[in-house]
């Protein structure tokens, strides 16, 4: 009788919550003065959707769950998606200056003092737009080997880059809509996966460093994992890849059309299981080596 109390407290903090999320997504719905939306909400336990406004507005059809919605620029997700996840590993801040990351200064020429910063580039509100040079630009980086640098079409005095390039808006406080920003995104995540394949694979396939007897690829584990920054750096990207695992086991299931609730809770410890051993075995190894535990 005891869990009775409990038990209606969860439910009463769950609604609450579910009540509070459709609130904040009805004052983005309002706000935005959005014709249509749906909003699908999961975990392990439990699914909800969300649904706002009108599929079709002349004739007051309602978006309900079966509504089919075509998404344009779909890479812009993925791209977000892989921002999003390399923030969830502390290896930026949203309102970090991307030229630190980039190597070179990325500017408004109409505000030369007020930094471009992950988050503006996210909302499109960087005051980037596509000027006349990006189509030039665009085309250029599928015929032309090797591709141009990006720094060509935002920075003055490059190959594509026209004066209307950018804004006269102050970044970060006017939305307009710019495939560069999500060009620029898509740059910053190759550079940390190129950070993250140099320490290994690069050398041990492209230089003559390991081949050649100099050093063995275990000698340069040990070395790049004397480093505790990088230890630490890859023990959170472990974590994160449990989380992701944790979602991609039973999502697997589900896509596959295999999902039952017969079977959703043994799969749910299934995929649990998975998702801490796998990523366990793979930060066991810098670890490992930065305690000493492997010679």
């Amino acid at each position: 009788m005891r869990l009775l109390p409990l038990i209606f407290f969860s439910l009463f903090c769950y609604v609450l919550s579910a009540q509070s999320l459709q609130t904040n997504l009805q004052t983005v719905f309002t706000t935005n003065q959005l014709m249509g939306m749906s909003v699908y909400v999961f975990s392990a336990e439990n699914e909800s959707v969300y649904n706002f406004g009108y599929k079709n507005f002349s004739q007051s059809l309602p978006i309900d769950n079966a509504t089919k919605f075509r998404i344009a620029s779909i890479s812009k997700s993925f791209t977000a998606l892989g921002i999003l996840k390399l923030y969830d590993q502390n290896l930026f801040e949203l309102d970090d200056d991307v030229s630190t990351y980039l190597g070179y200064s990325v500017r408004n020429p109409n505000h030369p003092t007020i930094p471009i910063t992950f988050r503006m580039l996210l909302s499109h509100t960087s005051s980037l737009q596509d000027g006349n040079g990006y189509t030039s630009f665009l085309n250029a980086t599928f015929s032309q080997n090797p591709i141009p640098n990006i720094s060509s079409v935002l920075q003055p005095g490059g190959s594509y880059y026209t004066s209307n390039m950018w804004r006269s808006e102050i970044p970060g406080t006017y939305f307009t809509y710019s495939n560069l920003n999500f060009g620029l995104l898509g740059t910053l995540i190759l550079i940390f996966l190129i950070l993250h394949l140099k320490h290994f694979w690069v050398v041990s396939r492209f230089t003559d460093h390991i081949t050649s007897g100099e050093e063995t690829l275990f000698e340069e584990m040990k070395e790049v994992f004397e480093n505790p920054f990088i230890v630490l750096l890859y023990c959170a990207a472990m974590i994160s890849l449990a989380y992701h695992l944790m979602h991609g086991f039973s999502s697997a299931f589900q896509s596959l059309g295999l999902n039952h609730p017969k079977y959703n809770k043994m799969i749910h410890y299934l995929g649990v299981g998975f998702s801490v051993i796998i990523p366990l075995i793979f930060a066991m190894m810098p670890v490992s080596i930065y305690l000493g535990w492997i010679n």
